[in-house]
């Protein structure tokens, strides 16, 4: 019994192979190209019978296609708004936290973005925005700023935003920013400023967010206080950032 098996199976294999040569010695006989042409268009041509016939179908097809694509974008879009105003919430606590610790009358933050065009000033960013704002929670004098006038701030018009995204940092008198940065220093002159903390926050050699302090007169600087207080909220704000990303 087991040879009689074996030999169908030999008999079954060489019947295939014979097969498979006829199909091959075919294909040398006929132009394969000219072939795949007609079976292209035989699909073609069924297709098109297929939607005159049944066009609902396709239709029912493309807008259930173009409508789970929409509902996506969608929630990805809902989990990016609520992951942001998550961060925010935390970024702000951050921000009162830094003011009150350090002594400043304000804490703010700052994010680069490139807009609708590619920086050409060295920068790998054109544009910076201020998105964070909490004045000293016991400083009731001190009112939150309008950041509609600190949006899209061109950031190659200010060198001090060079020179802080060389170094990590600036901080000192105002009076010292002077020969860096006459433009910003005589804006923030007439904001009634007197001395400016900013540190950079980097994801590889990418600017994540720049935050900063002021001091009106009458406040003064602890600048060893300030430098350890600045780094440690300055990353964690950062962080929450890259996890919007």
């Amino acid at each position: 019994m087991p040879e009689s098996q074996n030999s169908n199976a030999g008999v079954g294999v060489g019947r295939a192979l014979s097969a498979l040569g006829k199909f091959m010695k075919g294909l040398k006989d006929y132009n394969v190209f000219e072939l795949l042409k007609v079976l292209f268009a035989v699909l073609v041509i069924v297709f098109a019978v297929s939607f005159v016939r049944k066009p609902e179908m396709y239709v029912d097809k493309v807008s259930y296609i173009l409508e789970s694509r929409k509902n996506r974008l969608e929630r990805e879009h809902a989990s990016e708004m609520y992951r942001r105003d998550i961060a925010d919430q935390n970024i702000r606590g951050y921000l009162r936290e830094l003011a009150r610790a350090s002594g400043a009358d304000r804490a703010w933050l700052l994010e680069p973005h490139n807009g609708k065009s590619n920086s050409t000033s060295g920068l790998t960013f054109s544009y910076l925005d201020l998105t964070g704002d909490e004045p000293n929670p016991d400083r009731p004098d001190v009112g939150y700023l309008n950041r509609n006038e600190f949006r899209d701030i061109p950031a190659s018009e200010y060198p001090l935003a060079g020179e802080i995204y060389r170094t990590g940092r600036w901080w000192g008198p105002l009076d010292s920013m002077e020969r860096i940065d006459r433009k910003l220093y005589y804006k923030m002159r007439a904001q009634g400023m007197s001395e400016v903390a900013v540190m950079a926050a980097f994801s590889m050699e990418r600017p994540v967010c720049f935050v900063g302090l002021t001091w009106y007169p009458g406040h003064e600087m602890d600048e060893r206080l300030t430098g350890a207080l600045i780094h440690k909220y300055t990353m964690q704000i950062a962080l929450e950032l890259l996890r919007v990303d």
